[in-house]
């Protein structure tokens, strides 16, 4: 359940807030831990790049 502090903020209403993982970010380090941040990253950042306009679609 998403806090109402939270969900009263711009962001929240138009579903750009993710969470990540809190142990994965803060405690592992290393090129390992840093490939998984990437990749969790972009798969959530993935879904709403598709959404910003292209150069095929500005024109």
């Amino acid at each position: 359940m998403i806090p109402a502090i939270l969900q009263s903020l711009p962001a929240s209403q138009a579903q750009r807030v993710h969470f990540a993982d809190y142990q994965l970010w803060s405690r592992i380090e290393g090129s390992i831990a840093v490939k998984l941040i990437l990749k969790q990253v972009s798969e959530l950042l993935l879904p709403v790049r598709s959404l910003l306009p292209t150069a095929e679609t500005e024109s």
